[in-house]
């Protein structure tokens, strides 16, 4: 692909190589989360992919994502497997104990942004992370609800205004996620 890796984008940057602003961050989530989405609830049969890590998604030059590296992926729902793949635990358990203090939520930002990024899409998006690290796999929400909180976090335009060292919104709208619960979603089934 044209630009590589959103792994390459992440980690390792050259000096002269800018971070990914937010609003590309969050436009790349919720193009991942709508390729999980299709794959998990569109295709026939439905694949659980179980390899979703920054150097399995490559972008074009529109900085669209596009999911790669199969090797881990099952056909069918019943084949879904509640363990995690290798790396993936060590995120996981790294971010779990800073869900717990609000305090802590800008350590998960990426340290490249400098703090360039909103307070309130990043309070978001991590609402979104933490349903999804629910231990109980009935406890997380379903790929759609994600990829409606994703959208609509990717919809909201920010720009940083380097006199007062913050980001505006370039747009209104609700303040909800589009989620049927903010908090927590109860859905019976795996997402």
């Amino acid at each position: 692909m044209p630009l590589g890796s959103l792994e390459d984008h992440l980690h390792d940057l050259p000096l002269d190589k800018e971070p990914l602003d937010w609003n590309t961050r969050m436009k790349i989530a919720a193009g991942a989360a709508k390729g999980l989405e299709y794959l998990h609830d569109k295709a026939n049969p439905p694949v659980i992919y179980r390899d979703l890590k920054s150097s399995n998604i490559l972008l074009d030059e529109g900085y669209h994502p596009k999911l790669s590296d199969f090797g881990l992926a099952k056909l069918g729902r019943k084949a879904i497997d509640n363990t995690r793949a290798p790396g993936e635990q060590n995120l996981v358990a790294w971010a779990r104990p800073l869900f717990k203090d609000r305090r802590k939520f800008p350590k998960m930002a990426n340290p490249l942004l400098q703090g360039r990024y909103p307070m309130r899409g990043l309070y978001q998006a991590l609402a979104v992370a933490a349903m999804c690290l629910q231990e109980q796999a009935a406890t997380r929400p379903l790929i759609g609800d994600v990829v409606t909180a994703l959208t609509y976090l990717a919809s909201q335009t920010y720009e940083y205004d380097p006199d007062s060292s913050s980001y505006q919104s370039n747009r209104g709208g609700p303040s909800t996620l589009g989620l049927k619960d903010d908090r927590r979603i109860r859905t019976g089934q795996p997402g």
